[in-house]
């Protein structure tokens, strides 16, 4: 089986930037959280969206809990990802929401499947990242789980629906990313320093 350049080449990606990520402090990762969250409130991107995805962080990750605050001040239901099998669906997070662990040690909401809803009826989705570049392709951890969840996506020309906001710290930007068929590009990524819009 030959080598995969790009794959290799992304590999190498993946553990600069985590390494770099898993370098910052408390205090770096509330700054940069906190900064991040004000500049998609001032950006409007969540104007009349009535259900957004979050997530909740890991070790390193941008910390969505100003976002989700703002969030809930709109009146807006929030949701975070459940692994179902090998893509994501979405659970409510209500404040008395009870977590179990999914297998990779991911904090998930316990609830009935019937209060579970597709990615397809969400208005936003706020997307973890270890890199990106700027056409707004995204390099994750390497599971493929939101682009195999958000697929549906790449045959719509016109509506982008949910919105993809990826949130990262501003030295996650590289020049480019080698891409595959499969990857599902952001529509928008937020640092603390800028707004980067691929629409």
């Amino acid at each position: 089986m030959a080598d995969n350049p790009a794959a290799s080449t992304r590999q190498k990606l993946r553990l600069q930037l985590k390494r770099h990520r898993n370098s910052l402090s408390h205090a770096e990762i509330n700054h940069a959280s906190r900064s991040i969250a004000k500049n998609i409130r001032n950006s409007r991107l969540l104007t009349r969206k009535k259900r957004i995805a979050v997530y909740l962080a890991m070790p390193g990750e941008v910390d969505c809990t100003w976002i989700i605050r703002e969030a809930k001040m709109r009146k807006m239901r929030v949701f975070v990802p459940v692994l179902f099998h090998r893509k994501l669906i979405f659970a409510p997070l209500e404040k008395h929401t009870k977590f179990t662990r999914n297998r990779f040690g991911v904090a998930e909401p316990a609830v009935h499947n019937s209060m579970l809803v597709s990615a397809r009826n969400l208005d936003a989705v706020i997307v973890p990242l270890l890199g990106f570049d700027k056409d707004a392709n995204r390099i994750g951890m390497g599971g493929g789980f939101y682009d195999r969840s958000f697929a549906f996506r790449k045959y719509r020309h016109k509506w982008q629906h949910p919105l993809l906001i990826g949130v990262a710290y501003s030295f996650q930007q590289v020049e480019s990313l080698p891409t595959e068929p499969w990857d599902v590009p952001l529509d928008v990524v937020v640092t603390e320093q800028k707004l980067l819009e691929n629409r």
